[in-house]
């Protein structure tokens, strides 16, 4: 699911008029964005070039107790504007990429 959802939002992020805009990267170590939680790593981070912002990315797509648990954290701890797929409630990753075109105004 997140290779999809990726896609789709490399294809939103990455057009000629935005490229120099915003940057896209999934992080391959802890950023420390969860408060009391430093050690979890999220999905992928968008970052406006021309103000520093980040936004957080995490595609949820599993249904066990301890991820559920995780999935809760990372929701209610995160640093930053966080924006989350939840696969098993909606299959369709339009709407989040919807609240992402919606908080960039692209």
């Amino acid at each position: 699911h997140e290779a999809l959802f990726y896609d789709k939002l490399c294809d939103l992020l990455f057009r000629p008029e935005l490229n120099q805009h915003y940057g896209f990267y999934k992080p391959l170590c802890p950023e420390g964005i969860y408060k009391d939680h430093p050690d979890y790593v999220p999905d992928g981070i968008i970052r406006d070039m021309y103000s520093g912002r980040k936004y957080a990315i995490e595609v949820f797509g599993r249904n066990e107790p301890d991820y559920l648990e995780r999935k809760a954290i990372k929701i209610r701890t995160c640093n930053y504007k966080l924006f989350y797929w939840d696969v098993l409630h909606n299959p369709d990753p339009e709407p989040t990429l919807n609240q992402i075109r919606q908080a960039l105004g692209i």
